[in-house]
Parts: structure tokens; C-alpha cells; sequence
């Protein structure tokens, strides 16, 4: 197979199926051939995302290549090698939730003493960033074309700048100089003195120089960058030029030359929309609008009409990149993984720096008095910045049905938007206007002076204190989270006369137990509200016009240790449970027991078993009924990383795109869509602080109505307990809010189970009817 694979189109054949080549990988021939064809592969991996085969494929093309002493070859292995390993390091970043410049201040201040949260996560990176220089030096080779060889310095650069090491990237910038002046007008070189002059910026602003030393700086990096829109005008290579230019725009804006920031900004974007290069259209936009609202603040205490004017504008440019990124969803999601890790320095700030203009009132007027307007346009982006966030976990846009909002939904529901920025905590409320004959929906916000700091720092101490039941920390944090975000809208809700309370959570705050904030008297939960979750109304599933028609549920679990994973003893009895509640259900278990030898009984190991739970009788099941609740009592694992979000059969693990494919048989075949989904035995990546990311891709995923899962998972009797009540509300036909919320209610009323480790973990997602 993988001779024939040699011969195609490489990007195709390890998209179509990488991983069928693992097999086949080390049988290749030891000739040069091999080893380029391989190196190409390892690359194409490396971009699509599967960096653990990427690697074995690059690997292995270095060993043939140093087999037949071809010192190219090697060269060329060690670059995307490189390339790799810096791949690597930002994804550590990405579950870490942490940038570059922060992890580097974390490793700076451990050595001096001063160890902080993350350090072990930043350490990592640093290290794996570490090891591309070595991997870089040796790329290098005079037998290689010099734009090849300057392009291996140009990486190395930046990783020495990403590093914080100055001396050395200063020295290599000497080195580098003369190099670019001596290539031939070409393409490459073009894109090669960008790259120099961004660099030579990034790294005089990281070291702060004297004024002198930064003016001579800031001239080489202009001298650079016109050179480039030179070269780009007689190529006639419209893209780089609109490139080159809007990097010389922002270095105008560095050095706040304003208005020669606003001119040049829009000779690049006029070029970008004037040939559909809407992929850095949106750069410019963003940078038009940032240079606008400077220009802004400039104004503030001068002119308050000019203030109000440039602000406007500004908006409207924010406003024109998020809707050129929505444009664009599908060819984003495609890109390299070093721009796929940046998206909380690329593209996440354009929607938070917009939601912070829209709620930036007038010098002059009230706070308090932004029009419905200013927040419905603060609502649109919010949830654009939430499909955003999914589509850049799945890399491909997720499917999306029109937006709705909770005056078409529910008018009992209240919706909570909280926004973390950088020195405050925003949160934007949604309720139906009862008095409406349209009954749409009112919309209020608050704002709460907290630092993004002090809300992850409450948000991770609130979760690793109920990582156990006899933890009693978590009170501070749940009291203190609840002043943040509920106590400012108490009153609005009290009016309003809620039901359910549905949260689109932002960024940290998705990880935590809602249910277990705490007012000081009672927990969350205990008001009369039901809680769910959502990613963003607009990705809400239809609900079912069948819903309740029927009561057949497919239940499938593990109850021993496979795959490295810890036995599940109690799952048994939680089936059981369900079973004497809906005794119309399908059971897939770990078990050679089947039906024949199995029968319904009291007793807790007495379950009625009807095939064992492996990925053929699950697809089996899945595709000859029609089943509209499904529940998986298996472990799971949400993650950051949507290759390292999964669920667990007893042979093997299911991906979010398996589970997909297997859970939407029933939609395609039956034309029935899926109204719940449990997973009851699931948990968050240890260690990933995005990884409730992952959980809510996963429900958006499976295509199912609602899902309701676990942050954590319990190994306890007591989930047996809490499902059972959980299914005995759902029978009584209240609807999913209402029915966890009386099953957490009774597990707060045990003795035993007080504790919120034992009844917070469990999260609704999606729809809540």
C-alpha cells in the first residue's frame, strides 16, 4: 500500500487515511526516494493534526537519510523535524491555556524563586521549544538552495525570540541581513524580509532597548518591509504587497503614527477585498479598527464628538473582521498547526476587543443606558466567538441552524452570557419580555471589576477542591464565584419570574460545577431554578416533534478495566437501576452474559444483558432501531485536543467523529434525531484547562437534543443512586433542567452525599426542555 501511496497526491492519501500507513511505515526501501516521500507524508500529518504518526514517519526518514549519508536529506529531516517539535510545545500551550510570553515569565520567575500556577505546564513548553534549535542548526546545510537555508534561520529566530533569548537572536539577525540582500527578486524572498522585519520588531519590543537603538530598529524593519511592497509591485504579486503593506501599517501603528497607520492599513485592505484575499482581510480590519480606537482615545478628553465618531468607526471595522472571519469558517479551520494553536493571540481577541468597544459607553453618557441594539450586537458576538472556539477545536466549521434565542425557546428561561476580559468579568442577561405582545426577549448586562486572573485563579481552586469528599475548600471559591456571576442579576431574575437558568459560558468558566456556587445560605442549585448549559443557542438541536413517543432507551457500560482504564464496579447496578425504571431498553455490557442466562431482577446484579458493549454491536444497535435516549456508563475523556476526546468500548476507544457517525445513524436512517444523551462515567483531561472544550464539542458532536455528562467521574455507589433519580424524574415527563436538578437535590439531602463532589459534576448540555 504505502508504494502506491508514494504515487499519490500525499496530502490526500494521509487525509483519506494516516492512519492505515502506521503498519506499513517502517517496510519502505532505505533510498532517497523513501526518505523524501516520507518527509513529505511526516508533513502532511504534521498539518492535519497527527502529530504521534507525523513523528514516527519524520523519524524514520532521518534514519534512511543517514543511512545513505545524503546530507540534504538529513538537513531536510531535522527542518520538519523542527517544525514538529514546535507544533509539540503549542499544544501543550493550548491545554495549559496558556500564550507563549506568559509560559517563558512563568519559567523566568520559577528560576528566580518565584514558582507560580502553570509552572509545570510552562516548563514543558519551554523545553519542547528548546529542543528545535537543535534540530534547526542542523538543518542547515551549503548544499541546500540559500532561500531554504534562510527560511531554517528565519524559524530558528523566532524561536530564539519566543524563548526570550536576545543576545543570540540579535547575533542571528546579523547573520541574516546580508543573506536576503544578496537573493534575487522572488517571491519568497518578499515573504523572507516580512518575516525578518516582524521579528526584528517582536524582538525590540520584548527587550525594551534605549529610544536611539529602537529608532534604528524601527527604520531597518521599514527599510525591510518597503523593499518588500517594491519587490511585491514588480512581480505584480498582489497578496504579498497587501501583506507587506499592512505590516508596514503596523509598525506605523508600534510607533503610533497614527494616521499613517490608518492610510497604509487601508491601502493593504483595499487590495486584500479587491481580490477576495479575504483570509488577511480580516488582519486589516482588525488593525484598521485598533488603530481607529486609538485614535479614539486620543480624542476622549478633547472632542467628544470626534471620540464618538472614531468609535463608531472602529466598531464598524471590528464589526467587518468578525463578519469576514464567519465568511471564511471553512478555509480558516484548514490552516497549519502553528496558526491552528494561535488562535487566542489571532483571532480570539478581534470578538473580545469588539464585545469591549460595544460595551464601552460615551464619555458623557450613563453607563446603564446601552441601547438593546448595542446589546443584542454584544450577544451576535459572543455567540459567534463560541462557534468560533468549536470550529477551531474540530478544525472544520461545525453545522449550525439558525439562531434562535430564548424569547423563541422558552420564556421561562433566562440566558447568562459572562464574558471574561482582561480587567473585568461582563455578564449580559437574556430574558423574555412578559409584557410584550412580540414577547421578545430583554437584555441587560453588569459589569463586575474582576481580573482574568482572579477568575481562573477562583475557577481552578473551586474544581481541584472537589476533586475529593472530604475536601472542604470549595466553599470560598463557589461564594465568591457566585457574587461574580449571579448576584449582580438577582433581581432581574427574581422579576422575570425564571425557570431555568442556561449558560453560554466563556473561556475558564466552562469547567466549572455551576449547581455547587454558593450564595452564603444555599447552594445554586437549591433556588428554583433548573441549570443547563450550551455552547450558543444558534448550534441548539430542533427539538424532536416525536419527542416522548416513545420510551426505548439503548444503555451500553463497562463494569471491568480495559485499554489501561480502572474497573467500573458499579455500573452494573446503575444499569439496573434504569432498567427497572424504562424496562423497554436495549443493554450492551462488558459481560459474555447474555439474555438467555440473565433475567430482570431485584437484586442489584440481577440485569437483563443483550450482547456485550464493543464498537460492532454499539454501530449494530445503533443502525437497525431508533433509539431517542442513549446512555454510556463507560470511560471517557474530554480534552482540548479533539484527538484526545474519546469514549470507551471494550475494544478500543470511540473518537468524537466515530461516536458521531454511530449516533446519527439513527437520524439518517430514522429520521429520528436523538433527544438525550448520558455519559455517566466521563471526565475532563487532568491537567487541561481547556478541556471542557472537548465536552462541549462532544455534545454538539453527537447530534444528540441534550446531553448530560460528568466533569469528573465518580467510581462510587453513589452514581448508581443518582441516575436512578435522574430517571425516575425524567418518567415523570418534567423536563431535563427540572430532572437533574430533583436528582441533585436528593443527593444533596443524603447525609452521605453532601458533599458537592457527589452530585456537581453532572452538567446538562444543550436543550433543557
Amino acid at each position: 500500500m504505502l508504494s502506491t501511496v508514494l504515487h499519490l497526491d500525499l496530502a490526500i492519501a494521509a487525509q483519506a487515511s494516516p492512519r492505515a500507513l502506521s503498519d506499513q511505515w517502517s517496510h519502505v526501501p532505505q533510498r532517497p526516494a523513501s526518505a523524501s516521500a516520507l518527509q513529505h507524508l511526516g508533513d502532511v500529518l504534521r498539518i492535519i493534526g497527527d502529530l504521534s504518526l507525523s513523528r514516527q514517519m519524520l523519524e524514520h526518514s532521518l534514519e534512511i537519510a543517514q543511512h545513505n549519508q545524503d546530507a540534504p536529506a538529513i538537513a531536510t529531516a531535522h527542518f520538519n523535524l523542527a517544525n514538529l517539535t514546535r507544533t509539540d510545545a503549542y499544544v501543550t500551550l493550548r491545554t495549559a491555556n496558556l500564550t507563549a510570553s506568559k509560559a517563558v515569565e512563568l519559567v523566568r520567575l520559577n528560576q528566580e524563586g518565584d514558582r507560580r500556577r502553570g509552572i509545570q505546564d510552562a516548563e514543558v513548553f519551554v523545553n519542547t521549544l528548546s529542543q528545535t534549535l537543535d534540530h534547526y542548526h542542523q538543518a542547515i546545510d551549503p548544499a541546500l538552495p540559500p532561500i531554504t537555508n534562510l527560511q531554517t534561520q528565519l524559524n530558528q529566530l523566532r524561536v530564539l525570540i519566543e524563548l526570550r533569548h536576545p543576545e543570540e537572536a540579535q547575533e542571528l539577525i546579523h547573520q541574516i541581513q546580508p543573506q536576503i540582500e544578496q537573493l534575487p527578486t522572488h517571491r519568497e524572498t518578499t515573504y523572507a524580509r516580512i518575516n525578518l522585519a516582524q521579528s526584528i520588531v517582536q524582538l525590540d519590543t520584548q527587550t525594551q532597548t534605549t529610544s536611539s537603538h529602537t529608532k534604528d530598529t524601527w527604520i531597518a524593519a521599514a527599510q525591510l518591509l518597503s523593499m518588500a511592497v517594491q519587490q511585491a509591485q514588480d512581480m505584480g504579486d498582489v497578496r504579498a504587497e497587501s501583506y507587506a503593506l499592512g505590516n508596514l501599517a503596523h509598525l506605523y501603528e508600534q510607533t503610533h503614527q497614527l494616521e499613517a497607520a490608518q492610510q497604509v492599513t487601508h491601502r493593504a485592505l483595499t487590495l486584500a477585498q479587491t481580490y477576495h484575499f479575504s483570509d488577511i482581510a480580516y488582519r486589516w480590519q482588525w488593525q484598521l479598527g485598533r488603530v481607529l480606537q486609538s485614535q479614539a482615545e486620543v480624542l476622549k478628553t478633547q472632542n467628544i464628538s470626534q471620540f464618538n465618531q472614531k468609535h463608531t468607526e472602529a466598531i464598524a471595522a471590528y464589526t467587518a473582521a468578525v463578519d469576514t472571519l464567519k465568511s471564511i469558517r471553512s478555509d480558516l479551520v484548514a490552516i497549519t498547526p502553528e496558526e491552528q494553536f494561535s488562535f487566542r493571540d489571532t483571532i480570539e481577541p478581534i470578538y473580545r476587543q469588539l464585545v469591549t468597544l460595544l460595551l464601552t459607553p460615551s464619555p458623557t453618557s450613563d453607563p446603564s443606558s446601552l441601547k438593546q441594539q448595542t446589546l443584542k450586537d454584544t450577544r451576535d458576538v459572543i455567540e459567534s466567538l463560541q462557534l468560533a472556539e468549536l470550529d477551531d477545536f474540530f478544525r472544520q466549521a461545525c453545522l449550525t441552524v439558525e439562531p434562535s434565542f430564548v424569547d423563541q425557546i422558552d420564556d421561562t428561561a433566562a440566558v447568562l452570557y459572562p464574558v471574561v476580559l482582561p480587567d473585568r468579568l461582563v455578564i449580559i442577561l437574556s430574558v423574555s419580555s412578559h409584557d410584550s405582545p412580540q414577547q421578545t426577549s430583554t437584555l441587560s448586562y453588569a459589569t463586575v471589576p474582576v481580573s482574568r486572573d482572579r477568575v481562573e485563579a477562583a475557577t481552578e481552586l473551586l474544581r481541584d477542591s472537589l476533586d475529593q469528599p472530604n475536601d472542604s475548600r470549595f466553599l470560598a471559591p463557589a461564594q465568591q464565584l457566585y457574587d461574580w456571576l449571579i448576584r449582580p442579576i438577582e433581581a432581574q431574575l427574581d422579576t422575570a419570574q425564571v425557570k431555568t437558568l442556561v449558560f453560554v459560558m466563556d473561556d475558564v468558566l466552562r469547567s466549572i460545577p455551576v449547581a455547587a456556587l454558593h450564595d452564603g445560605h444555599r447552594y445554586l442549585i437549591e433556588h428554583p431554578y433548573g441549570i443547563a448549559l450550551t455552547p450558543g443557542l444558534q448550534l441548539l438541536e430542533p427539538l424532536s416533534s416525536q419527542s416522548g413517543s416513545s420510551q426505548s432507551l439503548l444503555l451500553a457500560g463497562l463494569t471491568e478495566g480495559h485499554s489501561g482504564f480502572s474497573p467500573l464496579p458499579n455500573v452494573r447496578d446503575e444499569l439496573h437501576q434504569i432498567q427497572s425504571i424504562f424496562p423497554k431498553t436495549t443493554t450492551l455490557l462488558d459481560s459474555d452474559q447474555s439474555h438467555e442466562n440473565q433475567h430482570l431482577s431485584p437484586e442489584p446484579l440481577g440485569i437483563r444483558i443483550d450482547g456485550e458493549f464493543t464498537r460492532e454491536n454499539f454501530s449494530e444497535m445503533m443502525r437497525d432501531r431508533a433509539f431517542p435516549v442513549v446512555h454510556l456508563a463507560t470511560h471517557g475523556q474530554f480534552s482540548s485536543q479533539v484527538n484526545n476526546t474519546f469514549v470507551l468500548t471494550k475494544d478500543g476507544q470511540l473518537s468524537i467523529e466515530e461516536l458521531k457517525a454511530l449516533l446519527q445513524s439513527t437520524t439518517v436512517q430514522q429520521q429520528r434525531p436523538l433527544e438525550l444523551l448520558v455519559l455517566s462515567a466521563c471526565e475532563t483531561a487532568s491537567g487541561d484547562r481547556r478541556a471542557a472544550l472537548g465536552l462541549a464539542g462532544m455534545a454538539v458532536r453527537a447530534g444528540a437534543q441534550s446531553t448530560i455528562a460528568t466533569l469528573w467521574n465518580i467510581n462510587d455507589a453513589s452514581s448508581a443512586s443518582f441516575m436512578g433519580e435522574l430517571y425516575y424524574s425524567l418518567s415523570t415527563k418534567v423536563n431535563k433542567a427540572a430532572a437533574l436538578r430533583e436528582a441533585q437535590l436528593s443527593m444533596l439531602k443524603d447525609p452521605n452525599y453532601q458533599h458537592p463532589y457527589f452530585w456537581a459534576p453532572y452538567i446538562l448540555i444543550g436543550r433543557w426542555q
